[in-house]
């Protein structure tokens, strides 16, 4: 059989030729080039990649820990090893623990039993490098990514998820005609921080014209207010994110939210005086847009602990009639509408992004409350939460895809994220 015959591949550079134009760049961070080192009283545990004066070793996913162990004194040695190990511990209500391994790599460096490397023992150096795995599986149960270290405290969750390192020389002795050993061991914490981000960047599109006339870059999460009064018009609220979902740490994010009814409705949610489609500014209800963790965990009979931490609240403004002035369709004749826009983000201090195994899971939503201001009105508090999750990084600097809207309306965040 002939096989067709294909042209010549074309050359690809990262660097833009004459006639292009770079759109989006994703690269990854340069490695640290400094060294960890500790010291015991006969040997000195080197480790590569790290940033100069770090106060632990830090590695993130699949990571090669690389090094060196330098021993000051080889006599009587019959074994150098290093230990790799990683814990998860929670205390839940009624103080019900969980304690898993979830990192255990023995890394065996010398031993006289199989002395293999005798030349590098005599030297007093000993080279090693070990890959991280990136995941773990508990007995029979689907394999789940490592999680990153952490430490977290309150009157119902206490979890910790700590990771070390152990350089352990075992020497032989021989004291009044009997044989024995004495050991020396080196521990150290380290810190694991795996890193992922959003698959695109946020745009800077202005949120109202962009959710009317490319919907598709925003995630829509829809509710009705509930009213006292079953048979009365209702409130429909419409709460606006970017379509991703995926969110660095640091990311501003934007949202914006929409309440729609008939003039009398919106009137009485809003003011005792009535609005009309030129002036519907109102200011009584209680909006408030929140980013809330839920922190779960789960012990070895399934029994559930859980509690909610903040990360951030929203900062908004109630838009003007004229910035939020709409195009009039047949079907929006007899719809009023009052619109907020704001924009979130965590604390400076939320260090840990979103996470899930089998025992704890880290979970983030972006919630949206509306509390009726009026005394007497009909509707009940309100109550909108979306799913979101945060990854270490964001994306980069955010990019204006303006220009980019007119011709193609595929460039928002797919609802996934990348690893680093």
């Amino acid at each position: 059989m002939n096989l067709p015959t294909y042209p010549e591949p074309p050359s690809y550079s990262l660097r833009p030729s004459r006639g292009e134009e770079r759109l989006l760049i994703n690269t990854r961070a340069p490695a640290p080039i400094g060294s960890f080192i500790r010291q015991s009283t006969t040997f000195t545990l080197v480790l590569y990649g790290q940033e100069p004066g770090t106060p632990r070793p830090c590695y993130g996913r699949s990571d090669l820990i690389a090094g060196s162990l330098k021993i000051k004194q080889t006599k009587n040695i019959s074994s150098v090893s290093l230990k790799f190990s990683g814990v998860l511990e929670a205390i839940g209500a009624e103080g019900r623990r969980v304690h898993e391994t979830i990192l255990e790599e023995q890394l065996v460096l010398w031993s006289r039993a199989e002395a293999d490397n005798i030349l590098g023992l005599e030297q007093g150096t000993l080279p090693f490098s070990l890959t991280l795995p990136a995941e773990y599986a508990l007995g029979t149960a689907e394999p789940r990514q490592l999680p990153p270290s952490l430490t977290f405290h309150d009157i119902t969750i206490t979890a910790c998820i700590h990771y070390s390192i152990e350089a352990k020389v075992i020497r032989q002795r021989k004291l009044s005609n009997i044989l024995g050993s004495s050991e020396e061991s080196l521990f150290i914490e380290m810190e694991y921080r795996p890193r992922s981000r959003p698959a695109r960047p946020l745009t800077n599109i202005p949120l109202l014209p962009s959710i009317q006339q490319v919907p598709a870059i925003w995630h829509r999460a829809r509710g009705k207010l509930a009213n006292f009064n079953n048979g009365d018009p209702q409130i429909i609220c419409e709460f606006f994110l970017p379509e991703c979902q995926v969110f660095g740490l640091s990311d501003l994010i934007p949202f914006h939210v929409q309440l729609s009814s008939t003039e009398n409705v919106l009137a009485d949610f809003v003011s005792p005086s009535p609005i009309s489609r030129k002036a519907h500014r109102g200011g009584s209800p209680v909006v408030k847009v929140e980013l809330l963790r839920q922190i779960l965990t789960t012990d070895s009979d399934g029994y559930r602990s859980w509690t909610f931490l903040s990360l951030g609240d929203g900062h908004m403004s109630q838009l003007s009639p004229h910035e939020a002035e709409q195009p009039e369709t047949p079907a929006s004749q007899n719809n009023f509408h009052l619109h907020w826009q704001g924009s979130v983000k965590c604390h400076s201090d939320v260090q840990v992004p979103s996470f899930s195994v089998r025992s704890l899971v880290f979970k983030d939503f972006l919630v949206l409350y509306i509390v009726p201001g009026k005394k007497g009105c009909r509707f009940h508090p309100f109550k909108l939460p979306i799913s979101i999750t945060f990854v270490s990084d964001s994306w980069g600097a955010a990019l204006s895809l303006l220009g980019m809207v007119a011709g193609n309306s595929s460039f928002a965040c797919y609802n996934h994220h990348i690893y680093s």
